[in-house]
């Protein structure tokens, strides 16, 4: 399921920036990842998605 910044933040209660933050943040940072398509291509590799 892919879900835009919007939508993160209205299911959680935040502001997209907030949203974008995190991304950027963690999820990419951890990863070493340049974006969410490469992230997602990374946790389908690992078996991580459905």
């Amino acid at each position: 399921m892919w879900l835009s910044n919007q939508e993160i933040g209205g299911w959680l209660g935040i502001g997209v920036g907030t949203v974008k933050s995190h991304v950027v943040r963690s999820v990419l940072g951890k990863t070493g990842c340049g974006g969410r398509v490469q992230a997602a291509l990374l946790a389908h590799q690992a078996g991580l998605m459905g």
